[in-house]
């Protein structure tokens, strides 16, 4: 209803306050991630207003609004997929009004210009009208890098090893670095990124711990955060002992060897010495075993006495 009467105003030529910027500010997001674009309305278009104004936000590559007073509207995008994955709220900051686009699980179609535009219907006579705009870049993260060791052929003596580690680009420019005893390898022939694989060989003098990684170019990185490829492998800690499944009641304590825990058992339970070449069982008595020796006991007496 207030866009009504406001467009109403409009073609009746009343006057209007009209606020914007002709500055667009470029907001970086990354893929897979999830992005908030935040548009600030200035407190000089809502001094007086109470509540939240009529707002509609648009691609700047399309004529419809995406998003309509808050209300998606499929029309108005680029992707089907993107109207699950875009919603908008107000928060009513101390020094300006915000409006928040939150888009889950950035795609590169989302990268666009994205135009904000608000009114204020304080009165007949006083609309007020405000555009802000947006410049999202989707940027694409560098894979992890990958890393192989083999022998250095031209430079034997003093660098008889050589890593060679690739990784795929991301949208910002690539590089690989390795690390070994905190000091940084020395690169071969520089570090090669076409677009879509970044490559790169290491000069290696010894086969000890050491480590590579992937980052973008402009990044800082050290021995301590460079560990896509990590060299030795770390093994994962391996347990020896041999362990039997029990078969024993849940209400029965499995820690004791009571004489409980005997006669309720129904299988034999071996136990073994982890470091035991010979692995003799300790054989537990069981119920028939305690069975057939109470026979014969009382048989021996019988005979005896």
């Amino acid at each position: 209803m207030q866009m009504i009467l406001a467009l109403a105003i409009l073609l009746q030529g009343c006057p209007i306050h009209v606020a914007g910027s002709d500055v667009t500010e470029e907001v970086t997001l990354i893929a897979g991630s999830r992005g908030v674009v935040q548009f600030h309305i200035s407190r000089s278009l809502s001094d007086t207003f109470q509540g939240v104004p009529y707002y509609v936000i648009r691609f700047e590559s399309q004529h419809r609004p995406f998003c309509i007073d808050g209300v998606p509207d499929v029309e108005g995008f680029k992707n089907q997929n993107q109207l699950s994955r875009f919603t908008t709220n107000v928060v009513d900051l101390d020094t300006s009004l915000c409006v928040n686009l939150i888009i889950d699980n950035v795609e590169t179609v989302d990268q666009d210009g994205y135009i904000l535009k608000v009114i204020f219907f304080l009165s007949p006579e006083d609309v007020r009208y405000g555009t802000v705009k947006k410049n999202i870049v989707v940027q694409i993260p560098h894979g992890p890098a990958k890393c192989f060791i083999t022998v250095n052929d031209e430079d034997e003596d003093e660098f008889p090893y050589e890593v060679h580690c690739r990784a795929s680009s991301g949208s910002a420019a690539t590089s690989l670095s390795c690390f070994q005893n905190g000091q940084k390898l020395h690169s071969r022939n520089g570090i090669e990124d076409n677009g879509q694989l970044t490559r790169g060989i290491f000069s290696l003098k010894l086969i000890n711990r050491f480590a590579c990684c992937s980052h973008v170019v402009t990044s800082v990185v050290s021995g301590e955060t460079c560990i896509h490829f990590d060299w030795p492998p770390r093994k994962p800690f391996v347990d020896t002992t041999t362990r039997i499944a029990s078969t024993l009641p849940k209400s029965v304590n499995t820690t004791s060897e009571s004489p409980l825990n005997v006669a309720t058992s129904t299988t034999t339970q071996m136990k073994y010495a982890a470091d035991s070449a010979a692995r003799r069982p300790f054989i537990y008595q069981s119920p028939l075993y305690m069975s057939l020796w109470s026979f014969f006991s009382m048989y021996a007496l019988s005979v005896v006495y």
